[in-house]
């Protein structure tokens, strides 16, 4: 019952030219169709190596320029950092044996090499925690202009139960290749790897990986596969995934599957044995379904769930989530379906539609824990809905009355949260009670109306607060942005 509540608490965690790009290929050359005036292209051939546990990296980056400044400097986020020592490691003294059962091991990421347009540069490691690689540049990079950052280097995967890990069944191989910082109106993100929350915050870019596993392991991964080749006891896979803002990938050699087609996306269950394979793959079918009428099209080919070893619960990563294996065993569908539509929901919340996850959470995890409580209305109906919105958001947020922290703001930034419980009661339940009481009060029609605006108008961008209170004002005809603010509980 620990283990479920746990779970629980924690869940409460353009036509454009055809660019070639040719990458140390062989055989296979990748295209794109999207905008590269716009969008940064990665191109990362990587080969894992399951003896000593660690991944070798060559990561090619074509960066652009959109920051409407020149540039002296560019930053990349390197998370695995975070999990070099027991001390930096991203999680709270009480889920510390949950995340590493057999005790501490570290993981990191080792830099090589790094150049800019194939000439050796200068870096630091800097941030908290040694997770910011800094690049210097020789000479100013002007708004608009291009330059490719090739960074090698090797990736140590801990023997952890959390994002970045592995366990008995699968590697969690998530937040592990040199990523962009985001540079917005505040200047570089550099935020560090927090212990609560979904401590990311990343633009919309296109990758093209090549991954090298032994034969016998298959790559669960953002993005389809396009090719492969065997060479010898290894196999080579060839991934595109376009318009993404991550990319991630979890690796088993024990991996059973089961797919469905919805609306002309490929949906595939992955699990380690039947039971309860033909229900997950269900649930992501009806919240595909349910979330593309309700909100907009989900615009990829494919989406994976994904049983792994992660104790939190679920996790989300674009076109594929995370589901704790350990949950297709408690016999408990209830609590499985939920965490599958959650996750869904995220493709959604996050994954299209992004947002800085670090100082706004509740654009993402309140829309999403909301969105979740939908799906039971329009798949179950008003009585479902009813008795799920009480047991899993109003219930769960009256036990916490009597603390301090429940009539604040829902919009607060990580750093100003203390704990996991007061992150959950005001970003997911109190987000969720108040998105519900807002829908009471405009009706179904202009919330409705107001979250596909949201969607349309936000995909593959980053929104803010603010976008989501113009599209209210727009569609309620306000010009005051006050009583949506405290409608929503967002003041």
């Amino acid at each position: 019952m620990k283990t479920i509540f746990k779970i629980l608490l924690l869940l409460i965690i353009t036509i454009t030219p055809i660019v070639t790009y040719t990458f140390i290929r062989d055989d296979v050359q990748f295209t794109f169709n999207a905008n590269y005036k716009t969008l940064n292209r990665y191109f990362i051939k990587a080969e894992f190596d399951p003896v000593n546990k660690v991944i070798y990296v060559d990561e090619k980056v074509n960066y652009i320029n959109n920051t409407g400044k020149k540039l002296k400097k560019i930053y990349f986020h390197i998370y695995p950092n975070a999990f070099k020592t027991a001390k930096t490691a991203p999680y709270f003294e009480e889920d510390f044996y949950e995340a590493y059962p057999n005790g501490f091991d570290s993981g990191y990421i080792d830099i090589k090499k790094v150049t800019v347009d194939n000439r050796k540069s200068k870096y630091n490691i800097i941030g908290r925690d040694h997770t910011i690689l800094m690049i210097e540049l020789e000479k100013w990079l002007e708004n608009g202009a291009q330059i490719t950052v090739q960074i090698q280097g090797r990736v140590k995967i801990p023997n952890s139960r959390g994002r970045f890990g592995y366990d008995k069944y699968t590697f969690n191989i998530t937040n592990w290749y040199p990523i962009l910082a985001v540079y917005d109106e505040d200047g570089w993100n550099l935020d560090p790897y927090y212990k609560l929350g979904d401590p990311f915050y990343s633009d919309i870019s296109n990758y093209r990986v090549e991954f090298i596993v032994p034969s016998d392991y298959f790559p669960v991964s953002t993005g389809v596969i396009i090719d492969k080749k065997r060479l010898n006891d290894r196999m080579k896979y060839y991934i595109k995934a376009d318009n993404v803002r991550d990319f991630a990938i979890i690796l088993s050699n024990k991996f059973k599957k089961q797919e469905a087609w919805v609306d002309n996306i490929r949906v595939v269950s992955y699990c380690f044995d039947d039971a309860y394979k033909k229900e997950a793959l269900q649930y992501a079918v009806d919240s595909i379904k349910v979330f593309n009428d309700l909100f907009g099209e989900y615009p990829y080919e494919e989406f994976e769930v994904v049983a792994s070893d992660f104790y939190i619960g679920g996790m989300e990563y674009p076109n594929v989530v995370m589901i704790d294996k350990d949950i297709y065993s408690y016999g408990q569908l209830d609590i499985l379906e939920y965490i599958i539509v959650h996750e869904t929901a995220h493709q959604w919340w996050y994954g299209v539609v992004g947002n800085d996850q670090i100082d706004e959470p509740w654009l993402d995890e309140s829309l999403t824990e909301y969105s979740t409580i939908l799906y039971y209305e329009k798949k179950y109906g008003q009585e479902v809905k009813n008795k799920v919105f009480n047991q899993m958001v109003i219930n769960r947020f009256n036990k916490y009355e009597d603390y301090s922290f429940i009539n604040k703001s829902i919009n607060k930034s990580l750093k100003n949260f203390n704990s996991w419980r007061e992150y959950s009661a005001l970003v997911y339940q109190k987000g969720a009670i108040s998105l519900n009481e807002f829908r009471r009060k405009i009706g179904d029609e202009k919330f409705f109306n107001i979250l596909k605006l949201y969607f349309e108008r936000n995909k593959f961008k980053n929104a803010k607060t603010e976008d989501f209170i113009e599209i209210c004002r727009e569609v309620l005809k306000l010009k005051n942005d006050e009583t949506i603010m405290k409608q929503l509980s967002i003041r």
